[in-house]
Formats: C-alpha cells, structure tokens, sequence
C-alpha cells in the first residue's frame, strides 16, 4: 500500500512542519497572507458580529476566498442560535399551546442552528478536533528540530 498522501508544503509552513532538507525550498509566502473577508451587506448585525469576530480570530493563512459561503452559514446560523437561545431563556423550554404543555419552537430553532453551526466550524477548521491542525509557524518551537531558525 502507498500510505498516505503528502501533505501540501503549504500546510506544512502553516503547521510549522515543514523541513527544507525533506520538502525542499519554501512555498511562496503569498498563502499565508491575511485575506480581508468582507462581511455581505444583508447580514443581520448579529451575524455581522460573528463574521468579524471569526475573521479576526483565525490563525493567518486558514481563511481563502472560496470558504466565504461556508462562513456565511456559520455567521447566520450563530446568529439565529442566539436569537433563540434568547427567547428560551426569556419564554422557557416549555410553552403552553391551547392549554397544553409543549417544547417551545425556539428550541428546535436553537438546537437545529447548533447542528448547522457546528457542521460549518468543522469546515471552516475551527471545532475543538481542529484546533490544533492549524498552529502558525511561529509558535511551534520544535518546527525547526533544535536548529536555529533560517534566515
């Protein structure tokens, strides 16, 4: 069996991995540089304060052009986790409907939300599993194996 594929140099700089005596010269730097994601116009505000927020926070280099879809979800679907975590903290769980208890709406809008949110934080590559598949060069102490960093 071949085993698995190579890792891209890229994500190797990215991870602080990437060796010159096994991968060769460095990739372009041009991956790794920040790319400003403006939020869309017709975000709620809340979902524009996600959108900021997951932007800023994301280690440089992770985000691309292409992932602004999937971040679009994260923001409206956070959101509307919000918005409805706000109403069954303000309404509760239960509600009565025509006289008979019944689960609130808002917790099947919230718990639906949290579906979608956390299957976009995994494709964005920020859920609790991914956290540590994307560590910028520079914090890793041991990418260079005990060598001085190179100039």
């Amino acid at each position: 069996m071949p085993g698995p594929k190579k890792t891209a140099a890229v994500i190797k700089l990215i991870r602080g991995t990437h060796r010159r005596d096994r991968d060769g010269p460095r990739p372009p730097l041009q991956a790794q540089a920040q790319i400003n994601l403006v939020a869309p116009d017709w975000l709620s505000p809340m979902a524009r304060e996600s959108w900021d927020y997951v932007v800023a926070n994301m280690p440089p280099g992770t985000l691309r052009l292409i992932d602004r879809g999937i971040l679009q979800i994260f923001a409206c679907a956070e959101a509307t986790y919000r918005e409805a975590s706000m109403r069954v903290n303000e309404l509760g769980a239960v509600v009565k409907l025509d006289g008979q208890a019944a689960i609130s709406p808002f917790v099947r809008i919230r718990d639906k939300q949290a579906t979608i949110l956390l299957a976009a934080a995994v494709a964005l590559g920020i859920g609790a599993a991914n956290r540590g598949s994307a560590i910028p060069s520079g914090a890793n102490p041991f990418s260079n194996n005990g060598r001085p960093p190179a100039a």
